[in-house]
């Protein structure tokens, strides 16, 4: 599938969508900005292959956005009055991504930021022990987490 079926923008009462494998070569996030009732959307394992995921102005409830496995993804903007009820966002294990997304900053309800298996120049970026410059851009944000693996064991 190298784009969305033109029925699913059309679904006024879905509330979570999990996209997955999907490899899709449009922007996505634009498909999906005016359902008025999404409020979970997850994009796994390469359900969408290009290098920018942009959130354009919609996205009016939704809450939780996870972006996991996107092998392509190098960066994700953001605009002003997009995204705006998002309380909870995680990336997890895009490779290519090594810079925070300048436009968290501002999201006003975003209570939990996560970062899990991401590339260690992204991670540093955001450390203020190790002068991360790109920290004032989630010192805003009440919870941040970081996962990375450390050693090459199970529980390193």
């Amino acid at each position: 599938m190298t784009k969305l079926p033109e029925w699913i923008p059309k679904l006024e009462y879905l509330v979570k969508l999990r996209l997955g494998l999907s490899k899709l070569e449009q922007d996505s996030a634009d498909a999906l900005k005016d359902l008025p009732n999404l409020w979970r959307l997850n994009m796994w394992d390469n359900a969408c292959i290009g290098e920018i995921l942009h959130f354009k102005i919609g996205f009016q409830k939704l809450i939780l956005l996870d972006l996991t496995r996107l092998s392509r993804l190098k960066s994700v903007s953001i605009d002003k009055g997009a995204l705006v009820g998002l309380e909870h966002f995680r990336f997890k294990d895009n490779p290519q991504m090594k810079v925070v997304p300048q436009d968290i900053k501002d999201l006003e309800n975003l209570q939990v930021l996560g970062f899990a298996e991401m590339p260690t120049e992204l991670v540093e970026s955001i450390d203020p022990a190790k002068g991360g410059k790109q920290y004032s851009t989630i010192h805003h944000i009440p919870l941040v987490l970081i996962r990375q693996h450390v050693g090459p064991g199970f529980n390193d």
